[in-house]
């Protein structure tokens, strides 16, 4: 029996030692791709880190950019702060690349953060206080020039500035309010001077208005999205539009583009009512679309 324990204890013991101890969980790293790119493999990275596909990282990237430029901006801090999966595998620098992998993340959240509080926080009226926390980042910059910290507030800060700044070249303003708002004036006298919406969808439905000879002024201010106004068949219409980024699509025409100011001028005849449209927009579109029983391109005009 002693023989039997003492055997059974040493095949126990061999069988310990010859198995080998688990191997650690690999550790899941951010690193651009190399072999999915684009450019410098942002997306691509992005992409297998978060487990989705790389065209909609891309697709993301895209649409911030008609955000503040967010898109430019968090793209240009990535290619600066993550490193490339061949220079990772390689040992390039190990200990400075897992550093940079690991801080990338957050800072690339911050920058997006401090992007989109820069261009909303402008458009939403909040001027004074954007410029405040410039000024209050670049003297804590300018301080960490002198002690060797507060680098990693650089990209931020750009990120702020710059989308601010587009925010205010765009002269953005979404205090109107967010969502869809409809008006249906059953009459001229109805009909008001001025319609504004901060974020969203603006709808002035004329079709059913009783207008009389004469000409009839409507002004649009739209932060963000879409001013359409619905027109009837006895009309004859002008309009102009002033756009920061965006486009006019005014019954068979079709234009845009950035700092996009479009004008139509049309002449009604004698008896002939005449609406006047005038369109104020940051990014989006002005649509004016004729309704049942219109005649060509804005038939009832005298140069229709």
């Amino acid at each position: 029996m002693v023989e039997r324990a003492f055997f059974a204890d040493a095949t126990t013991m061999t069988t310990a030692a010859t198995t080998p101890p688990p191997e650690p969980p690999v550790q899941k790293r951010l690193t651009r791709s190399s072999s999915d790119q684009v450019i410098a493999g942002v997306a691509g990275g992005f992409g297998r880190y978060l487990g989705i596909d790389p065209v909609v990282i891309r697709l993301i990237l895209i649409v911030l950019i008609f955000f503040g430029g967010a898109g430019v901006i968090v793209y240009g801090a990535a290619w600066l702060l993550v490193p490339t999966d061949d220079q990772e595998t390689a040992g390039f620098d190990g200990r400075g690349v897992a550093r940079r992998t690991g801080i990338a993340p957050g800072a690339l959240v911050l920058t997006l953060v401090a992007a989109a509080s820069g261009f909303w926080g402008i458009a939403f009226g909040g001027g004074t206080a954007v410029a405040i926390v410039v000024i209050a980042v670049g003297a804590a910059l300018v301080a960490g020039a002198f002690t060797g910290g507060a680098r990693w507030l650089i990209l931020p800060a750009i990120a702020l500035a710059m989308a601010g700044g587009v925010a205010a070249a765009a002269d953005l303003d979404v205090r109107g309010g967010v969502g869809e708002r409809v008006y249906r004036p059953a009459s001229a006298n109805d009909l008001r001077s001025n319609y504004k919406l901060g974020v969203g969808h603006l709808l002035v439905d004329l079709r059913k208005t009783d207008f009389s000879p004469g000409n009839h002024r409507v002004h649009l201010k739209l932060g963000v999205g879409q001013a359409e106004v619905l027109v009837p068949a006895n009309v004859c219409v002008s309009s102009s539009a002033d756009i920061s980024a965006g486009e006019t699509e005014v019954f068979d025409r079709t234009t845009g583009g950035t700092n996009h100011d479009w004008q139509d001028v049309r002449s009604a005849p004698a008896g002939t009512p005449q609406l006047t449209v005038d369109a104020d927009i940051g990014f989006g579109q002005l649509r004016i679309e004729p309704g049942v029983g219109f005649q060509g391109v804005n038939g009832a005009c005298a140069n229709g």
